[in-house]
């Protein structure tokens, strides 16, 4: 197998939305999550919030990837 790169994008915009309950996967394995002003300037709110975001891409990212390598690995024994 061909090595694989990882590439992470991480933007934090402030904005006028409405806080969400969740982090929201979107397509393309996008994950948008409204936090409120307060938890965005206090590091350890902020820290936790940032790690529930990327979990649902994360989780999303390894899925494709593990079903993409097991689909060449199974059409390279026909």
């Amino acid at each position: 197998m061909k090595r694989c790169k990882v590439v992470v994008n991480i933007d934090m915009i402030e904005c006028e939305d409405a806080t969400s309950e969740a982090p929201i996967l979107g397509p393309n394995g996008r994950v948008e999550y409204v936090i409120n002003g307060a938890d965005a300037e206090n590091i350890d709110r902020c820290e936790q919030a940032l790690l529930q975001a990327v979990h649902p891409a994360v989780r999303e990212a390894l899925g494709q990837h593990l079903s993409a390598c097991s689909k060449k690995k199974y059409s390279s024994r026909e």
